[in-house]
């Protein structure tokens, strides 16, 4: 069976946050085949790609799954295009559509580019997948029109648009020429083992479609997250912004009070604030807009001992002057 997909244990939140405990990619596997230590089993794995869409962190590696083959058919595709798997197109570089997640396709669909997904097959072939492409597809909808942008269609594929026919010239003839003869070459020597890559998805779309989305009003949408911070419960210590993975969060102090500032472009709904809130002050949600704002503004505590506005370190009742001064009367 297929062996392509693989965890790395360094970028899984379970390995660098201690309150954590994720188990997305095990939940969206419709075989099953991921085991409580975060193996793959390769025997049961049939290459879907689900639980590499569902990795807040992009931790699933992929030789098939990759920022090339995206990259590569967005060049080759500039006008209307359709997405689909191998087995309906031999062309394709993706063996399953279960690896795309609501940001590829808006990467796909930017600048009102026509996409079509071609899921015809998905019904009689891998389990699971044409649920998954359908929850996706409807998160993706739900944005473009409510940024009124073309929709995603499903079923029978587009005619592409005529600057796909490129002429190739004679210096790119030969090097596909060249290119051709290495491959034969290769496969000559027998087969190679392909090292797993990672799959930036939100690198990607920063990098292709960031600018066709970015909105200060507000939206209808379940793509991007962000934070609700009570504020009842906060005691603006600003834990959430020092150990965000993404640096989705900021803090600004002025005035005796801390402000909180998020940007759901950055965030991966990882969870990693709500988490570790030593006040369990916060919660996820869907992002109101598409550009930084803020989410909160907390007034620090004041100090117990000095009365001083401070910001704390999660429920100290002291400032670090008193702390230290207090350390010092104790060595005394």
């Amino acid at each position: 069976m297929a062996a392509n997909l693989q965890i790395n244990w360094d970028l899984c939140i379970n390995s660098n946050y201690q309150k954590m405990h994720c188990d997305l990619c095990r939940q969206s596997c419709p075989l099953q085949c991921i085991r409580e230590n975060f193996t793959i089993d390769a025997s049961l794995c049939n290459d879907c790609g689900v639980c590499q869409s569902s990795c807040p962190r992009e931790a699933i590696f992929s030789t098939t799954y990759t920022e090339c083959s995206i990259e590569k058919w967005l060049e080759d595709h500039p006008g209307a295009i359709s997405i689909s798997c191998q087995r309906q197109d031999t062309a394709s570089p993706w063996p399953c559509l279960g690896f795309f997640d609501a940001r590829l396709l808006l990467v796909f669909a930017a600048g009102g580019r026509q996409v079509v997904i071609d899921d015809r097959g998905c019904p009689a072939c891998k389990p699971g997948v044409e649920a998954h492409l359908q929850n996706v597809l409807a998160k993706t909808n739900e944005l473009l029109a409510a940024k009124e942008r073309p929709l995603i269609k499903q079923g029978e594929p587009v005619r592409e648009n005529s600057q796909c026919s490129k002429s190739i010239s004679r210096r790119d003839f030969f090097s596909q020429l060249l290119g051709a003869t290495v491959d034969t070459v290769r496969e000559a020597m027998g087969p190679v083992t392909s090292i797993p890559e990672r799959l930036p998805k939100r690198d990607l779309f920063r990098r292709y479609a960031l600018q066709s989305y970015l909105s200060p009003s507000a939206i209808q949408q379940q793509v991007f997250r962000s934070i609700v911070i009570d504020h009842t419960a906060c005691q603006a210590c600003g834990l959430c912004a020092k150990i965000c993975p993404q640096k989705a969060i900021k803090t600004q102090e002025e005035r005796g009070v801390l402000h909180f500032i998020h940007d759901p472009m950055a965030c991966n709904g990882c969870g990693v604030c709500v988490g570790n809130c030593p006040r369990r002050a916060s919660s996820l949600t869907d992002a109101r807009q598409l550009e930084f704002y803020e989410i909160a503004a907390i007034r620090l505590p004041r100090c117990s001992g000095c009365g001083q506005l401070f910001q704390p370190v999660a429920d100290q009742k002291f400032c670090f002057e008193c702390l230290l001064k207090g350390k010092t009367q104790i060595l005394r």
